[in-house]
């Protein structure tokens, strides 16, 4: 998948919002949690991220039915190197 075409999936996944990510997006928009700024659905490398913080280089992700374990590890090395850490929930 190319880039134009990740961008157009992370807008249609910002668009249909599992119920467990819209409540999560609740509590991380507007800046709620101390302050930090968070993107949904967000190009990052090769994969799309559920949530994000840039400044503070962190990646939030909702595990569901998309994830799976041994991709994710990967993925999780892949964003490690470019100096993100992930948390799952």
């Amino acid at each position: 998948m190319d880039r134009r075409d990740m961008i157009r999936r992370a807008r249609e996944l910002r668009a249909h919002m599992t119920e467990t990510e819209a409540i999560l997006w609740s509590k991380l928009s507007r800046r709620q949690l101390g302050g930090a700024k968070f993107s949904r659905q967000v190009v990052i490398g090769t994969a799309i991220v559920d949530f994000c913080c840039r400044e503070r280089r962190l990646i939030v992700e909702v595990d569901g039915d998309s994830h799976e374990g041994d991709s994710d590890a990967a993925r999780d090395r892949r964003h490690e190197a470019m100096g993100y850490r992930t948390v799952r929930v």
